[in-house]
């Protein structure tokens, strides 16, 4: 729960920062024209001292509206009929910051998807990414739970099947680059199913009878209440 807090505290900071410099970004560059015109005559003048005095409108109309397109901003949310393996491998070797993982057994470990999963990977740890990846114990009860409501899919044989795949990579890595590699196990209920790459993430739950990478998936930003929600799931787990 603290890591949740301090991330989100930390992208309001950052958020309001941005803020703050474009509002005083503004308000300077309109001191200096209306400083400027008082220094001239006639229509250079007049020229400047309009200028300057519009600016800071702008500016104080951009620290009004800002603030309220950010929240429409955080609030969209996206649905996509299924699972794009491409296309979140291509987020995965775009991010710059984070990229966390929640699942039972992923599909992006298995089948032909597999290495070019793991290339995206590798090219995230190289550009320095925490890359998090957190699976359900496969000797579980909730493991067991969920096989009976997929059947025929094998959890236990998926899950340790990735976790095998997870350690042949994670050899591969040199020293520092493992220390950003993290993969966990966790042992309750499965709640969510998450693929984050920086501050967006797809969502989706746990459907009865197919895998959930087969169900919908609402792409949000992780500020948004459900994002929110889901990393903190993730942080308790």
């Amino acid at each position: 729960m603290g890591t949740r807090i301090a991330g989100f505290l930390r992208r309001r900071l950052r958020w309001r920062g941005r803020r703050l410099a474009g509002f005083l970004g503004l308000l300077a560059l309109s001191a200096a024209l209306l400083t400027w015109g008082r220094g001239v005559t006639g229509y250079n003048q007049e020229l400047l001292l309009n200028i300057g005095a519009s600016i800071v409108i702008v500016a104080f109309s951009y620290a009004i509206v800002d603030p309220l397109f950010e929240e429409l901003r955080r609030s969209r949310v996206e649905e996509h009929p299924r699972f794009d393996d491409e296309e979140f491998s291509a987020h995965v070797a775009g991010a710059a910051s984070l990229v966390s993982i929640m699942d039972t057994g992923s599909h992006l470990l298995e089948g032909s998807g597999r290495d070019r999963f793991l290339r995206a990977l590798r090219t995230a740890l190289g550009n320095g990414v925490l890359v998090r990846v957190l699976l359900l114990d496969p000797d579980s009860a909730a493991a067991s739970q969920r096989a009976e409501e997929i059947r025929p899919v094998n959890v236990r044989e998926v899950i340790v099947d990735n976790l095998r795949r997870l350690n042949e990579f994670a050899e591969s890595l040199d020293a520092e680059t493992r220390g950003r590699f993290q993969v966990r196990i966790y042992d309750a209920s499965p709640t969510a199913h998450m693929f984050r790459w920086d501050d967006k993430a797809l969502i989706s739950f746990f459907p009865i009878g197919v895998r959930a990478s087969a169900a919908p998936h609402l792409e949000v930003f992780m500020g948004s209440p459900l994002g929110e929600f889901v990393e903190s799931r993730f942080d308790e787990l």
